[in-house]
């Protein structure tokens, strides 16, 4: 992705002393923000797909749940 910044045009029009008017300089921090934040929500979400693999093999291999099952279907 790209982040458009500036320096502005003044820069442009006079290279020897042309003053800066920088423009946009938010947009690469935000974009950082949003890159950091994704990788933080896609790392819980694979936290979250483990702990429900494990609860489910603890589910299946636990006597008391696989009656509680029976029961139910009874």
């Amino acid at each position: 992705m790209i982040c458009p910044t500036s320096l502005g045009k003044e820069l442009a029009q006079d290279m020897e002393k042309g003053a800066i008017e920088p423009l946009n300089l938010h947009v690469p921090v935000a974009f950082l923000l949003y890159c950091v934040l994704g990788e933080k929500a896609r790392s819980q979400d694979e936290k979250i797909i483990e702990i429900e693999d494990k609860l489910d093999e603890w589910e299946d291999s636990n006597p008391i749940v696989q009656y509680f099952r029976k029961m139910k279907k009874s």
